[in-house]
């Protein structure tokens, strides 16, 4: 796994939400790369999102994707707008759903930490 991606998943794995920030355009990227993909300059900069958004996508899988996700069958997948400017994806309860407001949370899946969104009163 690459230095990025480590540092990515990392902030997952202390509950935050990190997205890189370029330098020089000022765009938003999260999954993170070695370059911006708005302007290709490699001067990005680390950041904490705020852990809230609102839900523009929503699923439900019903075949797991690989083993560790078998015991979850079936399960919510949400793709949610943060005020930063960026998309995530995330797991959810199955009452969740597009335009809901929703609480970013984590929840360990298969030995790693993932996004979990919870509706917002």
């Amino acid at each position: 796994m690459s230095t990025v991606a480590e540092r990515f998943w990392q902030g997952y794995a202390d509950r935050k939400v990190p997205y890189q920030k370029c330098a020089e355009c000022g765009n938003v990227q999260s999954y993170p790369r070695p370059i911006c993909h708005g302007c290709g300059s490699k001067k990005l900069d680390w950041h904490e999102a705020k852990p809230e958004g609102t839900v523009s996508g929503a699923t439900t899988v019903y075949r797991a994707p690989s083993k560790e996700f078998e015991s979850l069958v079936p399960y919510r997948l949400l793709l949610v707008d943060l005020k930063e400017g960026f998309r995530i994806m995330s797991h959810a309860e199955d009452d969740v759903d597009v335009g809901d407001k929703v609480t970013i949370d984590f929840k360990e899946i298969g030995g790693k930490i993932f996004p979990y969104g919870r509706k917002r009163a």
